[in-house]
């Protein structure tokens, strides 16, 4: 098994320019450098992934906060009309027609 510094191996520009001169080919791909593609991908895929999940955790959360402000502002309006209807009442018991 080869280790890891002989599987990826810096190539120079210089070295690079000469041999493309000579021979137009590309230079070969190591095992390491596919590796080094593959876990890229990978993380992508990964990172795709959580992005994914915070945005449905959002979503989720937000919904329940709008879900609990409606709720509430529904009780206090509820309330209020209460009390206002109980003031109305009293208050025409009061009035004085002249």
């Amino acid at each position: 098994m080869e280790s890891a510094s002989q599987l990826y191996q810096p190539i120079d520009n210089k070295e690079l320019f000469r041999s493309c001169r000579k021979d137009p080919k590309f230079p070969g791909i190591s095992l390491g450098m596919l590796r080094n593609d593959k876990n890229y991908r990978k993380l992508v895929k990964k990172q795709a992934k959580d992005l994914e999940l915070l945005r449905r955790r959002h979503e989720k959360e937000a919904s329940t906060m709008l879900r609990a402000h409606t709720i509430l502002t529904d009780k206090l309006n509820a309330a209020h009309a209460k009390a206002s209807a109980g003031q109305k009442a009293a208050a025409q018991k009061y009035v004085v027609f002249y």
